[in-house]
């Protein structure tokens, strides 16, 4: 079952709201409509008997809708919907949205849109609701007093945004506005295509395919739903600039699949697909088949390799070991990294003498964050070791006399200290 129209998406005071009913492909059952609101909402349904059903609603007071479709019991996909119903007429009537671009916004940045007011008489507020459910209050700066304003928020996580814009408490046309925050990987539903055989028909028993390129919509979680007369199996694999689909159903009958980019349809989802062949399995009603799919983000060139980010806190490393302090010339002498309670990073380990690099540096990792490091140095020399955890340099190099001991605490806040060796080489180890 899908509904579909203006009346599920946005309505207006005074006026009939539309919206239709498909349930050709759903078989016998209950079908309820319901719309809940600030006003009681005056309801007719027509029945028009080829599987498709007309609903006409209307309502007097301006706000949030609830309206709810039910069939057999069941809420259908994507109900209940939520609509703002606009006052008819007013001041309100005069906003104008400008300069809105609804995707591919940044977290932590900030975020600005104009409406045109064309000197409507109110008080014009506005508001966010990010994906947790908090709400925020949007800054409003005039642009041209009476005529124009800019709206500024900074949203603090990815998802949908929903951005309400009133005059005296009546929302404005369409408001609330989706705003759809990517984050640092930006994520654009509308660049995924989805082709092939298996998105035009299919055979029962037989495996039908079809791919979706994800080239250039970013990283995301792909959701592939398959809706039909019997459950079908489905499967999906990685090609370099996308997904391959395949799935079997087991009796004729129109299959839905529905293709979600972070929740959101692909363009021309969902896709009706007709089946034809023996009745090898299913009840005939509605089944459901779902895969998903943490993509990655990809190019017109292929996948893209992602640098991963760590964010462990040096401050919190620690070294001790008799290998900080003195050597044997020729005899390995080690001590031990401590990471623990650090978080990840990049760990390097450097050991140098006055003659040049040590010939043999080695860094293991015995879990939990915990490193045994090990050198060995044929010479009597005076060398230094380094240690560094990220990016971030807590010292530079520091000459020691030959007397001055190590210690073996916490080198990490003064790396760089002289002991009592003789050579030098450098180690990388990435956690």
């Amino acid at each position: 079952v899908r509904a579909a129209g203006q009346g599920v998406l946005r309505g207006e005071t005074g006026t009939l709201n539309s919206f239709n009913i498909y349930h050709r492909e759903a078989g016998a059952g209950a079908l309820a409509v319901s719309v809940e609101g600030p006003s009681k909402a005056a309801l007719e349904f027509k029945d028009h008997k080829d599987g498709n059903c007309h609903v006409d609603y209307k309502v007097v007071t301006p706000g949030e809708y609830i309206v709810a479709i039910k069939f057999n019991d069941q809420h259908i996909p994507d109900s209940p919907f939520k609509v703002f119903v606009a006052p008819a007429t007013g001041e309100v009537r005069k906003l104008e949205l400008a300069q809105f671009h609804d995707q591919g916004i940044p977290s932590g940045k900030a975020f600005t849109f104009t409406v045109l007011t064309h000197r409507a008489k109110g008080h014009l507020e506005a508001k966010v609701v990010a994906p947790n459910n908090e709400v925020d209050t949007i800054d409003i700066v005039p642009i041209e007093d009476g005529e124009s304003y800019a709206m500024r928020f900074v949203p603090k996580e990815t998802g949908n945004h929903y951005i309400h814009v009133t005059l005296d408490g009546a929302p404005m046309r369409d408001s609330p506005f989706r705003l759809r925050v990517g984050g640092k990987d930006l994520c654009d539903p509308t660049a995924i295509s989805a082709t092939g055989d298996g998105l035009v028909k299919g055979i029962t028993g037989q495996k039908c395919e079809f791919l979706i390129n994800t080239a250039n919509a970013g990283a995301g979680i792909l959701t592939v739903q398959m809706d039909g007369p019997s459950k079908a199996t489905l499967d999906a694999y990685e090609l370099e600039k996308g997904y391959k689909v395949r799935y079997t159903p087991l009796a004729p009958g129109s299959y839905f699949a529905s293709i979600k980019y972070n929740g959101i349809h692909a363009p021309g989802s969902p896709f009706k697909i007709p089946v034809e062949g023996k009745e090898l399995g299913g009840n005939g009603y509605n089944e459901t088949s779902t895969v998903k799919i943490d993509a990655v983000a990809k190019t017109s060139k292929g996948t893209v390799a992602v640098v991963p980010e760590y964010q462990g806190d040096a401050s919190k490393v620690t070294a001790k070991g008799a290998g900080l302090n003195k050597f044997f010339p020729g005899r390995p002498a080690a001590f031990q990294i401590d990471t623990g309670l650090a978080g990840t990073n990049l760990l390097m380990v450097g050991v140098v003498t006055t003659k040049g690099p040590c010939e043999e540096v080695v860094v293991r990792h015995q879990g939990q964050g915990h490193y045994v490091c090990s050198y060995r140095i044929p010479d009597r020399v005076k060398g230094f070791i380094f240690i560094k955890y990220g990016d971030k340099k807590t010292s530079s190099g520091l000459a020691a006399s030959e007397e001055e001991p190590l210690g073996s605490s916490t080198i990490l806040c003064k790396w760089g200290r002289q002991i009592n060796l003789y050579g030098v080489g450098f180690y990388t180890y990435t956690q």
